[in-house]
C-alpha cells in the first residue's frame, strides 16, 4: 500500500540524506584513519617535498573535511530543491 505522494517525496528527500551522510562520513573516515593506520607504508610518496602522511595531516585532512561541508551543503540544496518542487506538484 503506497502513502501519499507528498509522504513519497519525503521518504525518498531522507534516503537520499541518510546515503548523503553515509558516503560522506565514510570519506571522512577514510582520511581520519585510514590513512593514518597506514602512514608508515604511505610515508615513501611526497607532495610538494613533503612526507604523505605529514601532508595529509598538516593540510590534506582539513581541505578534506572543508570539501565534506561543501558537497554536503550543495547537495542538500539540490535535494531540498528538488523536495521543494514535488510538494507543489502534489498540491
Amino acid at each position: 500500500m503506497e502513502g501519499p505522494p507528498e509522504h513519497d517525496a519525503q521518504l525518498r528527500y531522507w534516503r537520499a540524506n541518510v546515503r548523503l551522510i553515509g558516503l560522506l562520513m565514510s570519506a571522512g573516515f577514510i582520511v581520519t584513519f585510514v590513512l593514518i593506520y597506514f602512514a608508515r607504508s604511505l610515508a615513501r610518496f611526497e607532495i610538494f617535498g613533503l612526507p604523505l602522511p605529514f601532508f595529509l595531516a598538516a593540510r590534506g585532512a582539513i581541505a578534506v573535511y572543508v570539501l565534506i561541508v561543501i558537497v554536503y551543503a550543495w547537495r542538500m540544496h539540490v535535494h531540498d530543491r528538488r523536495l521543494a518542487r514535488d510538494r507543489e506538484s502534489v498540491r
